[in-house]
């Protein structure tokens, strides 16, 4: 069930974020719903070359073989392959937003902030985990350098503050800090920075139960009552 949800929240969002991604670095925007197939189509394609091969391996003959469209096709829509890579990179950004969105909607009151910051680092960590290191620097490295408003690469994050604010007000195990938006806006990206930043910077412990356990006592701490902080496991 919750599966579904993601992906019908997904596809209800991936329309509009490939509109405003066009728009932003002044590519020509796909407008018809065939047009927006065609493009999921070469990001897919190009997943699945990084993740079989390398960055490398995604040339523009590989790239029209797999995906099945001509090279002028491809290029019709996008001006350089880095291009297709910060598409790729936003796409499963917002992929990763859209499950922890549906985990926070679907979160029950009576279960308590370890629980719920639990499953929210699992789910982050495991979806970063599935590309190596160095592919998640690559990819980001390229967003930044191509990307023309890079400074909205945080405001994805706005799609579950509403669903965040109302697990915080609807909780009854006592273990949720009350706040209003602007601190849990803050928080948000500070629990953020503790979960990605080993990947972006290529740390050994990024992915691991090190990490894991490093970010879960971060996020009970930021989130929960201070009463949650005692005893924490280190």
């Amino acid at each position: 069930m919750i599966a579904r949800s993601v992906f019908n929240c997904f596809k209800f969002i991936i329309s509009g974020v490939f509109v405003s991604l066009f728009d932003s670095n002044n590519l020509q925007t796909p407008k018809q719903l065939r047009a927006q197939k065609t493009l999921q189509d070469i990001v897919e394609s190009t997943e699945k070359l990084i993740k079989a091969g390398d960055i490398e391996s995604v040339t523009s003959e590989n790239l029209s073989a797999l995906s099945g469209y001509s090279v002028g096709g491809i290029f019709h829509y996008f001006k350089k392959r880095d291009d297709i890579f910060v598409h790729l990179f936003m796409i499963k950004r917002q992929q990763k937003i859209a499950e922890i969105a549906q985990i926070i909607r679907a979160h029950s009151p009576q279960a308590d902030i370890n629980s719920f910051i639990t499953e929210l680092v699992n789910v982050a960590i495991n979806t970063l985990s599935r590309f190596r290191l160095k592919i998640i620097q690559y990819l980001l490295r390229t967003y930044f350098r191509r990307a023309k408003n890079p400074e909205s690469f945080d405001a994805l994050t706005d799609i579950v503050m509403d669903d965040w604010m109302r697990a915080i007000n609807q909780d009854q195990t006592n273990t949720f800090a009350l706040m209003d938006k602007d601190e849990l806006m803050i928080n948000i990206k500070a629990f953020q920075m503790a979960v990605r930043t080993p990947f972006f910077e290529g740390d050994p412990i990024a992915g691991t139960e090190k990490h894991k356990r490093i970010a879960i006592n971060i996020g009970v701490k930021l989130f929960g009552k201070s009463t949650q902080n005692e005893g924490l496991p280190q």
